[in-house]
């Protein structure tokens, strides 16, 4: 078959997509990756096709408004408006991109929440199925506080695309179709029909000697980063990281990603790196604190990281508050009321004693 796979967003939400393409390419189908330009190289490395549609959420994100949706925290109507917002800048190139990427494939897959890849597929006659790396429709029953009420914004901006595509109006309901739950049954509760389990995508890398070093040449270190979220002061957070580690008796990896962390007077306690692999780094972590995203939660939970989760937007308060229900992880701490003691706290609540590590031990 012929299959195409469309994604968009940091990269937690393509990696797991070029996993699954891995996955369909292995079992004989012919894999198409459809997403930012910039994940170019990592389809090349997957061994997919490529095909580039636009939408620089990376530079969006580390602009004015997207560092604002940030700071709006947890507010889920301002997460919205940000979210429909950033769609409406690229709305007909990402309806003619996707168009382009789906034509002659057999199947289609979606892991974007708002995409015009099912209205292609409808224009197409191709299957439709969608990838979803969190329970949406979910999250306020098992726990994890508002959704994001995308309401009558993104309806308009679904009907434009519709009308484009030359499809008539949709009703209220949205069509049913096949649902990839790309994630564990243990990790969260409920019918597993759809559950899939998550995707992993593992490679060969090879650490800097500055890291193996750092990590000879001590006990196992808290690893800090907030993987795609950015910061109005990178350097004020970096500096709370580092008061917390020293509060708490740890040695530390700072994770800068895409500038969550800023530049800090590191000690010798301390180690800075922009990124490293996942399945690389945890198991050799004593905790991770992180943003709470989909896949760096599965990637600690994997790995029997014990989690400290500090969520900024969207979905990362329900993963919090997951890990801290199954006993991997403290009680999960907003970013707007995050404070240099109340991360040190958390990162002892994760670290002393033996409790958390076993349980995210079993877990993994």
């Amino acid at each position: 078959m012929n299959l195409t796979l469309v994604a968009l967003g940091t990269r937690g939400d393509v990696e797991p997509v070029v996993a699954l393409g891995v996955g369909l390419k292995a079992a004989g189908h012919r894999v198409r990756l459809a997403t930012a330009e910039s994940f170019a190289p990592l389809a090349a490395a997957a061994g997919l096709e490529f095909h580039a549609i636009d939408g620089d959420l990376e530079g969006w994100m580390r602009g004015p408004d997207g560092v604002a949706l940030i700071a709006a925290g947890m507010d889920p109507d301002a997460f919205a408006d940000g979210f429909v917002d950033s769609l409406e800048i690229m709305a007909e190139p990402l309806l003619d991109a996707t168009l382009q990427a789906c034509e002659g494939a057999d199947a289609i897959v979606c892991a974007m929440l708002v995409s015009p890849a099912r209205h292609v597929a409808e224009r197409l006659g191709a299957p439709f199925v969608a990838a979803r790396f969190a329970p949406w429709g979910r999250l306020t029953e098992l726990g994890g506080g508002p959704e994001p009420p995308l309401g009558f914004r993104a309806r308009d901006l679904v009907a434009r695309w519709r009308r484009r595509l030359g499809l008539p109006p949709e009703g209220e309901a949205e069509p049913a179709g096949p649902v990839l739950r790309a994630y564990s049954a243990a990790v969260v509760p409920g019918p597993a029909e759809s559950v899939t389990g998550y995707w992993f995508l593992d490679r060969p890398w090879a650490p800097p000697p500055a890291l193996l070093d750092f990590l000879a040449a001590g006990p196992p270190p808290v690893c800090i980063g907030f993987g795609s979220m950015p910061s109005r002061d990178p350097a004020a957070l970096a500096e709370l990281a580092m008061q917390a580690l020293a509060r708490a008796g740890r040695r530390g990896v700072l994770l800068t990603g895409w500038g969550g962390l800023g530049d800090a007077a590191l000690s010798g306690e301390v180690l800075a790196l922009e990124a490293a692999p996942h399945d690389w780094l945890l198991p050799r972590a004593a905790a991770l604190v992180h943003h709470g995203g989909a896949g760096t939660t599965a990637a600690a939970a994997r790995a029997g990281a014990p989690q400290v989760i500090v969520p900024f937007i969207a979905d990362q308060l329900f993963w919090g508050r997951r890990v801290h229900a199954l006993g991997v992880g403290p009680a999960p701490i907003p970013r707007t009321e995050l404070t240099a003691e109340r991360l040190a706290t958390a990162i002892r609540a994760a670290t002393d004693g033996p409790q958390v590590r076993s349980r995210a031990a079993v877990l993994a």
